[in-house]
């Protein structure tokens, strides 16, 4: 490696963009931290610009800092190394990575050749783990794609990125837009929209499933305001026991989620 590759002092102009990006201030980049997140963008094709390693890891990791043909890698002394990390055990790989873009039409395109013939509106979920956690359920349960509404936390963001382990890479999402423009996606794409409620009198294993839907997923707290409840056309109940207040987002979407998997399975 050309010692101009090497970087030994955290005031580098590189680690300064790394950070920027790290910290959303940069919102055509992203970042990505640790072996497994690397491998699966690599695997996705996701357009890596920069990697910063550490001496340790440059041998180590050498097959996979070839496959990822990036403009640039950066070996850096652990000090520096540490500067730009957002979590302890960052495994001597960070990858600064092109952000993904999905569109509408990229996502109508998933959503015809998805297992499920459903796609997830994500409406401001304010916690990017929470709204990670839910992009990998989607895709487990073989949905077309997502929308994460503005307002919702960045689901590229490095959190948003750990807690879905590779999903946001391969899942069309498109990102920012109101309430109403993904109901008015929804309408235009012939897709119903239904969301889950307490106050429902239809459990979510009575609907059919099996046409194309947009579930909508409220925030933690607050689920949807009153004025968004009435604008959705269908609204399911999970049954619970009377003592539990409320299910985590992501194991209440992925009841719903795997419901209508199973419905399709038996078309």
């Amino acid at each position: 490696m050309d010692e101009d590759r090497k970087i030994t002092s955290r005031d580098n102009d590189r680690l300064k963009e790394a950070r920027r990006v790290r910290d959303g201030k940069d919102p055509g980049k992203i970042f990505i931290e640790g072996v497994r997140l690397a491998k699966e963008a690599v695997r996705s094709g996701i357009a890596i610009k920069d990697i910063f390693i550490t001496g340790e890891s440059k041998s180590r990791l050498g097959e996979l800092i070839r496959s990822a043909q990036c403009d640039a890698v950066y070996e850096l002394n652990d000090q520096a190394f540490r500067s730009i990390c957002d979590t302890v055990n960052s495994q001597g790989i960070i990858a600064i990575a092109q952000r993904p873009v999905a569109t509408y039409e990229a996502l109508e395109r998933s959503l015809a050749s998805s297992t499920v013939p459903l796609i997830v509106l994500l409406h401001g979920i304010n916690n990017p783990s929470n709204l990670g956690a839910v992009i990998r359920t989607a895709e487990a349960a073989g949905v077309g794609g997502l929308i994460a509404s503005s307002g919702s936390a960045d689901a590229f963001s490095p959190k948003g990125l750990r807690a879905a382990m590779g999903s946001s890479f391969r899942l069309p999402i498109v990102s920012g837009g109101s309430f109403e423009d993904a109901l008015a996606f929804a309408k235009s794409s012939g897709l119903r929209v239904v969301a889950a409620d307490i106050k429902a009198k239809v459990s979510y294993t009575e609907f059919d499933w099996r046409r194309p839907t947009m579930l909508v997923v409220g925030s933690e707290a607050h689920g949807l305001t009153v004025v968004e409840s009435e604008r959705i056309a269908d609204l399911v109940l999970i049954p619970m026991e009377p003592n539990v207040e409320s299910l985590n987002l992501a194991v209440a979407c992925g009841v719903v989620l795997f419901e209508a998997r199973r419905q399709q399975s038996h078309r």
